[in-house]
């Protein structure tokens, strides 16, 4: 994935405290995101966690959940994790 450092930097400004789309949340993920372009020379993985699940999932650990990303990211599956589990 390539990602434009200024539209990101730009993004970041505007999501700040005082930008014009000032969201805390989505400000920290794309600091985030940032940081892991700055690292470029690591590899990184992206370990997706539900809490909401009962019992919780993480995608290292619980097949299923490995097969319903495999979906998530395929396009097949529509439902969230939530919507299939907690039913």
């Amino acid at each position: 994935m390539c990602i434009d450092e200024g539209l990101l930097n730009e993004f970041i400004k505007m999501t700040a405290f005082g930008g014009e789309l000032h969201h805390r949340g989505l400000n920290a993920l794309l600091r985030d995101i940032a940081m892991l372009g700055y690292l470029h020379r690591d590899k990184h993985q992206i370990i997706f966690m539900n809490t909401n699940s009962e019992p919780p999932v993480d995608s290292e650990l619980d097949e299923d959940y490995q097969k319903y990303l495999d979906k998530k990211a395929s396009g097949i599956q529509k439902e969230n994790w939530d919507e299939i589990k907690n039913v």
